[in-house]
Order: C-alpha cells, then structure tokens, then sequence
C-alpha cells in the first residue's frame, strides 16, 4: 500500500498473486515484486500505479541432483558419470560418457 506520508492518503492497489505463494522478493528501487509458487512458477509485477503482471512463467524443476564438491588434497580427483538422454517421441537414446581428471 503506498501512502504519502505529508498528507496521510493511502491507496490500496490489488495485485492478482497465486493462490499459493512460496516466496515473495522486492527488487530495486523500480518497485519490482516476484513471487515463487507451487510446481516452480515465477511471477513478476511492476508495482508503480496500476499494478501490472510482467511475466508468468513455469521454470522445469531441477531432475539431476547436484554434483559433490570436489575436496582438495585427495590423491586421485578424477570423475566418471554416464548420462542417458531419451526422448519420448523417439525409441532411440544417446549414452554420454564423461571422464574428467584434474592435475
């Protein structure tokens, strides 16, 4: 609600949000608010007067867990992973084969 504090009005604007809201950031001096929802949904809205919707977008969740750190000081820092990539529309699969060492 912005108001103004030398002659005491105060306005109230309505900002369509999510049902469900997860998280709520402000951003900058340009009166930026995001919201994270259920299924990763991001909204963002400028809240200069009127109110709007900037963006809604559903970001893909994050399916592959995230790597170890990688410790200093151990012998042997070489790591192996295999990745298969399918696709629903086809039958074929690509299989990747990652060696990576460090010195």
């Amino acid at each position: 609600m912005p108001s103004d504090v030398r002659t005491k009005h105060v306005t109230h604007d309505p900002i369509p949000i999510l049902d469900i809201v997860r998280g709520l950031a402000v951003y900058g001096q340009g009166a930026t608010l995001f919201t994270l929802g259920p299924n990763d949904t991001v909204q963002k809205f400028d809240l200069n007067s009127p109110a709007i919707t900037v963006a809604n977008v559903q970001h893909p969740a994050n399916l592959l867990p995230p790597s170890p750190p990688v410790s200093e000081g151990t012998g042997d820092q070489s790591a192996t992973s295999a990745t298969t990539i399918t696709s629903e529309s086809e039958t074929s699969s690509i299989s990747l084969d990652l060696n990576i060492s460090e010195p």
